[in-house]
């Protein structure tokens, strides 16, 4: 669910909670979680996947993910027709 408070977007998730008050009533208790930074940084993901995708997607070459340890991944541009094709492949070497 989301809102704006004091002019800013924010993400809540609301738990439900089965109740019984004092006098033997039932009743329901809401719990709200702010999750707002998480929204952020999954967006910040969605944008940074999208980035990477065109950048493979439009590139003839070959694209290595590097770690200090040696290569993580490889992505390969293939031209099929007037369309690419992408091959990924993971490897590790030390």
């Amino acid at each position: 669910m989301g809102c704006l408070i004091r002019g800013e977007e924010r993400h809540f998730r609301i738990k439900q909670v089965p109740t019984a008050f004092e006098d033997g009533s039932d009743g329901l208790t809401f719990i709200a979680e702010d999750i707002t930074p998480r929204k952020k940084y999954e967006e910040m993901l969605r944008i940074s996947e999208a980035r990477y995708r065109g950048l493979v997607q439009s590139s003839g070459e070959a694209i290595i993910g590097m770690i200090p340890t040696g290569i993580s991944s490889a992505g390969i541009l293939r031209q099929s027709g007037s369309a690419g094709s992408v091959r990924e492949r993971s490897s590790t070497s030390r």
